[in-house]
């Protein structure tokens, strides 16, 4: 069954990297906003104390390039500049009453003919008139953003004409300089100016020019007579009154005011530093951010103009992309390679700056490489990423789950169990709360059921305070029942209510564990077991038995009558999972778990079927399923976290399930008859329980150490991520070794000698739990060896599975280094520690590995070898044999196997497949077909023998598809090589660096029996890809069929019809296949983005959308959840 070429591809997770911020009042005149920018996305705080608090967030189609914040007469919001890459540059404002974002103008700043610069260099003047824009070579545009002064007008897009120009329109000036290294517009009121950094014969150079918008837009006004330092790299416009540019070199810098041209203070950096963003505060201090994370505090001091410039050491934050101050010495610190913070300015007695983190916000980007699986083969998937740059490296840990939404928090420490109470309420609504800690036991009250208050009370009916409780509940009958270590206390749930009648042990006994339904108590006392009826205002001792071994878990399973119902018990010696019968405790089934203990125990059904969960101590959860027998069979195990778990039922969304409690809570539900297990947004979490009342209608109720969170859970599965920092080092590449369940991490820290900035690396390999995450051990590399791929594959007839590593071993210095790298082959010792068994050296950098063939292919820059022999007897550095197959590449950076295929992606050669003949050893490696496009990978995937999923440098992903074939499965013309058909491309908008195949949705999401009757009536296998960016966003492809493909294209077109896209910019350009050499429409691919908001749009136009295709709405939104499901 061949794989559908159409793909639908959506993002999972959004990015996360911060490439600009601004600070204003957008949404409301009364708050103050910090805008960011995140790639395609622009997210929008409102400041709150010391805190930022998320407000709106939205998706353009462009990549941002840079934004900033305009001021519009008669207006008491800021307006948002957003400048695209593709140049396109739009004004955007919120209307507060409509709620949503309206877009003032529209226009593109795009020169066909003009060459693109590297990066796009953005500034706006102080006073908010002009924006000055660097794209293109030799070319400066001026967009002005407020109206000319003067009467006229006159179109001035592309050469300057002399006429006035119109406002947001874009005027075009040809420069000589054509190497611009930095503009800033400088602070003058007077005379709008702009200074330009350069390069020009091997020198720095920095000029000056006037803007005059009613003439010609730009007219030389000096250039400063002697070169600045070489390494000069970002220009900083001074605030008045000072006025002037700050040239920013890696060694020195330099103040220069044009009116002065002479006046040139240069102050000596502390380091050899290179600083990537600025904020000014006031016109005398500003902070600084190096490449490095290190902050910095600039203090300017002069009367007129700058004579002298100060340096301070603030502290380390991430690696900053932009700097915001907030005011009240709070600073935003955005980031491209580590979490952005706000961190707090604070002085010490000696009036010495430094820093204090107050807020930090989850950064993926870059995502360097990533791995999948499926600890326990239970269809729960995991993704690990390796994330950030140099010390803000880390481990993300990423899963598909629920959200748990908070609406209230009771702060108390020492929490073990916590009951709600209805007290003299009708319909059992919730207004009490029995806490129970190590110290006894507590009461909180809601006494107005419109508030949120709750008061601790010293005394609730005839309730016990200074023991800890076991359980409690309001019975069924309006009854309340505690119990403690000390009796079973049956009385009214009112506030006076008076006992009603109790149980107590024999004399000097105590009771070591109760469990409580409506209708009955089973309790464990001194070696017994008692089941006592309490649902008929008594307390009546049904039966009892004398147990062999010490109980460790209870829960009841009630049925029409006492002889229909039962208890399960966990022991903590021999048959440790029993279920007895309530009416004679006499055991019913039994089963055995091996070298572990019953922690928590739970009856529940789900959809159709009854199950027994049983918990264990070390953070595993078994099920079993249950006839009506009751029957154990079906017995199954997942690992839930890594501490001992606690079972509660209740529902979701009207369906039966399941919460665990423990350090990575899980929910349980079932979907057609198999079990799906998400994770929960919240770690550590100790306990739950159900709060219902009108304040706070169907709440869950989470216990941590610290405090109790009420809230309720998101219907929406997301993706949740956990960090596991990296101690100051980066992830390079990462790789899971199933049968040790362990993650392998190759990583590397960065050292720059502050003399002369001279960087070096240095390289390990670590292992790490994938159960817990904890750091096993690590392996040194030689110095400045780094790995450059990681590879699991088992050799020939040899099921163990070795672990291959390829690095990259710079030699030599300066112009004579050359680097070569090493193939490192190691195993698992008994340990559980790497042991290396081989190392070979091999002239140039291993970028890929893979199985291939129960063997091992690698590419060495642009040869591919392949691992012929392995001789475990031999002497350390000649087990290996690898022998060099073919040089056909430029540099082989990505490669993916599947059978005898072997597809290759290449530094500039597009995509090629290869084959290797039956004998390995002597047969050399055929190219079999290729792409002939130029296209420059960063990553490839195979779909299945026939068709292949590439991502290049210029933010494309496409799909190409070997030619057809015979019955034979042969290719037709064996003996030439054949050209690959592109069947695919879209623009993505961010550049991926990883592919593999996979999905973190859980196996039952896939679809089950009814999708893949679908697919064999399409004659096409389902697949599904997951990938990750540069900018830390994480998505998926997945296959779908010609007739889905058909009507989702068309959907597209009527969504965008009916819902214009926010800063009118083309949708159709944005997603067309573009790299510099050719520009297509996109094809082969549904913007899964797109189609998902048909979900938010208003009933009118999801009605328009539907009528278009002749689809009921209803159908329409089926299929968009399906396709949710799939990935």
């Amino acid at each position: 069954m061949a794989a559908s070429r159409y793909s639908y591809i959506t993002t999972l997770h959004p990015a996360t990297a911060v490439h600009g911020a601004v600070k204003g009042s957008f949404l409301n005149p009364n708050d103050v906003n910090l805008i960011t920018s995140k790639g395609t996305r622009i997210e929008i705080y409102t400041v709150v104390g010391e805190t930022l608090v998320p407000a709106l967030d939205f998706n353009l189609h462009c990549r941002v390039a840079s934004i900033s914040l305009v001021k519009v007469q008669g207006r008491s919001t800021l307006s948002l500049f957003v400048l695209g890459d593709q140049q396109h540059f739009c004004l955007l404002r919120y209307d507060a009453h409509a709620k949503q974002i309206i877009t003032e103008a529209s226009d593109s700043m795009e020169e066909k003919n003009a060459r693109p610069n590297d990066r796009t260099l953005t500034s706006q003047d102080a006073q908010g008139t002009y924006m000055v824009t660097s794209a293109f070579t030799g070319l400066l545009s001026i967009v002005p953003l407020v109206s000319p002064d003067v009467k006229g007008k006159g179109k001035s897009h592309g050469k300057a004409t002399g006429r006035l120009a119109e406002k947001y329109k874009p005027v075009v000036s040809k420069v000589s300089e054509f190497n611009i290294k930095g503009i800033a517009a400088l602070d003058n009121p007077l005379a709008a100016t702009v200074a330009v950094l350069f390069e020009e014969e091997n020198a720095m150079w920095l000029k000056f020019y006037h803007i005059k918008l009613d003439d010609q837009p730009l007219q030389h006004m000096l250039t400063i007579r002697s070169t600045v330092e070489f390494t000069s790299h970002m220009l900083l416009p001074v605030p008045q009154p000072y006025g002037g540019v700050l040239v920013v070199g890696e060694y020195t810098i330099g103040y220069y005011n044009p009116i002065h041209s002479d006046t040139v203070i240069v102050a000596q950096s502390m380091d050899a530093i290179v600083v990537t963003s600025y904020t000014f505060i006031g016109h005398q201090k500003c902070v600084l951010g190096d490449s490095l994370g290190v902050l910095y505090l600039l203090t300017l001091s002069g009367s007129n103009f700058v004579d002298e410039v100060h340096i301070q050491y603030l502290g380390e934050a991430s690696i900053s992309s932009c700097l915001v101050y907030l005011d009240n010495d709070l600073l935003y610190v955005g980031s491209m390679q580590g979490d952005s913070k706000v961190v707090k300015l604070v002085s010490d007695e000696n009036a010495r700056m430094s820093i204090n983190d107050v807020q930090e916000f989850a950064n993926l980007s870059p995502i360097t490489d990533f791995c999948l699986f499926d600890l326990d083969k239970q269809g729960r998937h995991t993704m690990v990423c390796t994330s950030g740059v140099h010390r803000d490296g880390s481990l993300r840990v990423v899963q598909s789950g629920l959200g748990f939404l908070e609406r209230a928090v009771m702060p108390i420490f020492g929490v073990q169990n916590v009951f709600p109470l209805a007290i003299d309420t009708e319909g059992r609504q919730h207004n009490a709360l029995v806490v129970s800690t190590m110290a006894g036991t507590r009461v909180f009250h809601q006494a107005d059921a419109t508030s949120k208050a709750m008061v601790e009370l010293t005394a609730l009916a005839d309730l016990e305070f200074n023991v800890p409780t076991f359980d409690a509940r309001t019975l069924a009958n309006g009854d309340m029942v505690q119990v403690t270590p000390t009796s079973l206390r049956l009385m009214k749930a009112s506030y006076n209510g008076i006992m009603v009648k109790q149980w107590q042990p024999p004399a000097g006994a105590v009771i070591m564990m109760a469990v409580v339904s409506d209708n009955y108590c089973v309790l464990s006392c001194v070696g017994h077991l008692v089941c006592i009826d309490i649902g008929h205002h008594d307390v009546v001792e049904i039966s009892d038995r004398k147990m062999d071994h010490e109980v460790s878990s209870l829960s009841i399973m009630e049925g029409g009558s006492v002889s229909e119902s039962y208890v399960t018990v966990g022991f903590w010696h021999g048959d440790n999972v029993q279920i007895l019968s309530l009416e004679t405790l006499q055991t019913k089934e039994k089963a055995t778990v091996a070298n572990a203990v019953p922690h928590s125990m739970l009856f529940q059904k789900l959809e159709d079927k009854r199950y027994l969960f049983v918990a264990l101590g070390d953070g595993k959860v078994m099920h079993y399923t249950l006839n009506e027998q009751m029957e154990l069979g079906n017995q199954s195990t997942i690992t839930i976290g890594t501490r001992s778990v606690s079972l509660h039922a209740f529902a979701i969304h009207g369906q039966n399930a399941v919460f665990c409690a423990s350090d990575r809570p899980t929910i349980i539900t079932s979907v057609r008859g198999r079990l799906v297990y998400s994770a929960v947004n919240l770690k550590n979490i100790t306990g739950f329980t159900l709060f219902n009342n009108p304040l706070w209608p169907e709440s869950l109720m989470m216990m941590t150490d610290e405090a109790i969170l009420v809230g309720y859970m998101d219907p929406i599965r997301k993706l949740h991520v956990t960090k596991i920092p990296l101690e100051n080092k980066m992830g390079r590449r990462i790789a899971y070794h199933a049968e040790s369940q362990t993650l392998l991490v190759g990583t590397s820290q960065l050292h720059r000698d502050p003399d002369n900035g001279r960087e070096t690396n240095t390289g390990w390999i670590h292992q790490y739990d994938a159960k817990t995450f904890q750091e096993l051990g690590k392996t040194d590399l030689k110095p400045r060896e780094l790995v450059e791929s990681i590879c699991v594959a088992p050799l020939w007839d040899d099921f163990q599975q070795y672990v291959f590593v390829g690095t990259v071993l710079p030699k030599g210095e300066g112009d004579k280094e050359k680097h070569f790298g090493r193939v490192l082959m190691f195993h698992f010792g008994p340990d559980h520690r790497l042991q290396l068994l081989d190392a070979v050296e091999v002239p140039g950098v291993v970028y890929a590995m893979k199985p291939y063939k129960n063997s091992l292919v690698v590419g060495v820059n642009g040869f591919l070898y392949y691992l012929t022999t392995y001789r475990p007897e031999a002497a350390l550095g000649e087990r290996m044999t690898l022998t060099r197959k073919l040089h056909t590449s430029v540099l082989a950076v990505d490669m993916d196997t599947i059978d005898d295929v072997l597809v290759v992606g290449d530094y500039m050669q597009s995509i090629s497949s290869y084959k290797l003949d039956t004998k390995p050893a002597s047969a050399p490696l055929v190219q079999v077909a290729r792409d002939f496009n130029s296209n420059w990978m960063t990553a490839v995937q195979i779909v299945d023998r026939h068709l292949y999923i590439g991502a290049e440098m210029s933010h494309n992903v496409f799909t190409v598809q070997m030619p057809a074939i015979d019955a034979d499965d042969k290719v037709i013309g064996r003996d030439q090589m054949l050209r690959m058909d592109t069947v695919g491309q879209f623009h993505l908008g961010d550049a991926i660096n990883r592919i593999r195949t996979g999905t973190l949705g859980d196996d039952i999401d896939k679809g089950g029996d009814e999708d893949e009757e679908m697919a064999e009536a399409d004659d096409q296998a389902p697949w599904s890809l997951m990938y990750a960016t540069v900018n830390g966003a994480i998505g998926t492809m997945v296959g779908i069929s010609e007739a889905d493909y058909d009507m989702l294209i068309r959907m597209q077109d009527q969504i965008l019809a009916v819902q214009t896209p926010i800063g009118k910019m083309d949708y159709a350009a944005w997603r067309s296949f573009r790299n510099g050499v050719r520009s297509e429409p996109a094809k082969g691919f549904i913007d899964g983005d797109l189609i998902e908001t048909f979900l938010t749009l208003s009933p009118t136009q999801q009605a328009k959308v539907a009528d278009a295709l002749t689809v009921p709405i209803t159908t329409l939104q089926a299929k968009i959840e399906k396709l949710s499901q799939m990935r």
